[in-house]
């Protein structure tokens, strides 16, 4: 629906609802009212009046005029902007406020990245904790097992050397009990021997005794014996008695070291208990040591179960991230959506009528298709097309690279901006950079072109090596003129050489811009360094129109062409007029 008709079609609502003084004023400095407009609408002594007024003004103003209109009312009213979209249906004059948008999801993705960023401080500080407490706890295990080992270590040494020690001194006992136990059979032994003679020798002694008392009482003469064989008898009764005095000591003697040994034994025995006592506290430390180690599996065990939880809190939180992350990237999408919808820049080149109308032009971003290009002659690096082949074979297999043009295209045909009311003519420039240029190089050069830059229907893509060779093409082309007997810029249409423009050798970097006006079914070409237009021509064409990049590999020099569009463009007053020419043509 026209504005016209849009304005009609709500006139009563906005007569009741229609701020006029707020909207006058930002229609008066926006440029959209003149002076005597402005003054006219407020002639009327009433609101209603000056309503009227100012809404058939502005019916009669271009979209230029109703676009500032929506644009005032979203700021200011924008209830009534809203009541007006509903009725756009083609959306040839729906107003998109882009600041809004753009803070309303820049505001939601900040949300977002806060709360992203928490949650990952959160699962890192969660980590780093539980990272901790492993660590602690491996480093206590590690000390507690440690010094269990060591001390286990210490007890078992001293354990055996107790033992070895032990088993010394038992030997030892046992060595000095046969000793003693062999000496007591001994002593046994001579006091049986002694007992033996003591009672042989009472026996003589009873015997001797008895005979000496039968004589002593005898009174018969002949039985009575000389002094001397008496006293040997006495000699012989005192040796008896001290023998058997001597072995009496040596009885008690050795009954007397029989009890020593026995007191050293039992000593030994005690000992040897007390040992065994403490060889029974070392077993009880390697029985400790023993349960340590059955508790080592159970530690082990216990830190894999928190490393495990570790596991299960960061998957918990993944999968808390994720449809948080799905949310984000639908956003982020949305708004690269709208970020690509509002990506076209519009210039305004100029006006006329007082400055009430604007000549405007779009800069869409444009860009070369990298699966088109024809690996075979040239590459596309970094966004510039070159004459040097690819390597890649992988590149060669593509099923949309051309095969016998040596360049390649725009990655999607040339429409216009979907935001435009009345398709205002698009434009774009192209850069074509040459180097190691000199005589010999021009006398190697044959005449097909060094690069080529143009619009071509899409039938004739891929037809031939140099698109400006054949029909429906309108090409700018760099190449050695016959003519000239120099490299020149030349001009063509369908196939055909339309114009010459001679160059120097000095003139190594070009930049070529191209309008195309899709409503006047204009196209034209400028030098943007010479500040010149080269051509306009009239289109008439049935396909989609492609824009295209060719270079030639044939030359002894390199080539590169740069396509430059959209924001990168810089716009200046000489460029700006020089395109206002051309779309005033």
């Amino acid at each position: 629906m026209e504005p016209k008709d849009i304005l009609r079609r709500h006139h009563v609502f906005l007569k009741d609802h229609l701020d006029v003084t707020g909207v006058l004023d930002r229609l008066y400095q926006e440029g959209v009212f003149t002076d005597s407009e402005v003054e006219e609408c407020r002639a009327g002594d009433v609101k209603s009046k000056q309503c009227n007024i100012l809404l058939d003004t502005l019916r009669r103003k271009d979209a230029h005029g109703y676009r500032t209109f929506c644009a005032i009312l979203d700021d200011i009213q924008p209830n009534i902007k809203t009541r007006l979209d509903e009725d756009d249906g083609a959306g040839t004059a729906l107003y998109v406020n882009k600041n809004k948008i753009e803070r309303k999801y820049k505001a939601l993705i900040d949300r977002k990245d806060t709360r992203i960023a928490q949650l990952e401080k959160e699962l890192e500080e969660r980590s780093s904790d539980i990272t901790h407490m492993c660590a602690e706890h491996k480093k206590e295990m590690d000390a507690s097992t440690s010094r269990m080992k060591l001390s286990t270590d210490v007890a078992m040494k001293e354990k055996e050397q107790t033992i070895a020690y032990l088993q010394q001194r038992i030997q030892s006992a046992e060595s000095g009990k046969l000793k003693a136990e062999k000496a007591l059979e001994e002593s046994v032994a001579l006091k049986e021997e002694l007992q033996s003679q003591i009672q042989l020798l009472e026996k003589e002694f009873a015997d001797c005794k008895e005979k000496y008392d039968a004589i002593t009482q005898s009174t018969i003469p002949e039985r009575c014996v000389n002094a001397e064989e008496h006293a040997n008898y006495l000699r012989r009764i005192n040796l008896l008695e001290e023998r058997v005095e001597e072995n009496e000591r040596a009885i008690t003697f050795q009954t007397e070291m029989l009890s020593q040994q026995d007191r050293e034994i039992r000593l030994l025995e005690r000992q040897l208990e007390q040992k065994t006592t403490e060889l029974q506290s070392t077993e009880n430390i390697s029985a400790l040591k023993d349960k340590k180690l059955k508790d080592l599996p159970y530690l082990e065990q216990r830190c894999g179960d928190l490393e495990d939880k570790l596991s299960g809190e960061r998957s918990r939180h993944k999968e808390k991230m994720t449809p948080l992350n799905e949310s984000i990237d639908l956003f982020r999408k949305r708004c690269e959506q709208l970020e690509q919808a509002l990506e076209q820049t519009v210039v305004c080149v100029g006006s006329h009528r007082n400055g009430v109308d604007s000549f405007l032009i779009v800069c869409p971003r444009l860009k070369m298709c990298i699966q088109r290009v024809n690996t075979r002659w040239c590459s596309v690096e970094n966004g510039e097309l070159s004459n040097m082949p690819s390597d890649s074979l992988q590149e060669e297999s593509g099923q949309l690279r051309f095969r016998k043009f040596w360049g390649t295209s725009c990655s999607e045909p040339l429409h216009p901006a979907p935001c435009q009311v009345h398709h205002e003519p698009t434009y774009w420039e192209v850069e074509a950079d040459i180097a190691g240029i000199d005589d010999e190089s021009l006398k190697s050069q044959n005449k097909e072109p060094i690069l080529e830059t143009g619009v071509v229907e899409e039938a004739v893509l891929d037809t031939r090596a140099f698109m400006s060779a054949g029909e429906l093409s309108w090409c700018v082309v760099l190449c050695l003129c016959s003519k000239h007997d120099c490299i020149c810029k030349q001009i063509w249409q369908h196939g055909q050489h339309i114009k010459c423009v001679t160059i120097s050798k000095a003139e190594t970097v070009m930049r070529f811009g191209v309008v195309l006006d899709a409503v006047r079914s204009k196209l034209t070409f400028l030098d943007i360094l010479k500040n010149d237009i080269l051509r306009v021509f009239d289109l008439e064409h049935t396909s989609p129109l492609w824009l295209t990049f060719g270079v030639s590999t044939k030359i002894p020099f390199s080539v590169k062409l740069k396509l430059i569009s959209g924001t990168d463009l810089e716009m200046n007053a000489r460029k700006k007029g020089l395109i206002l020419k051309a779309v005033s043509q």
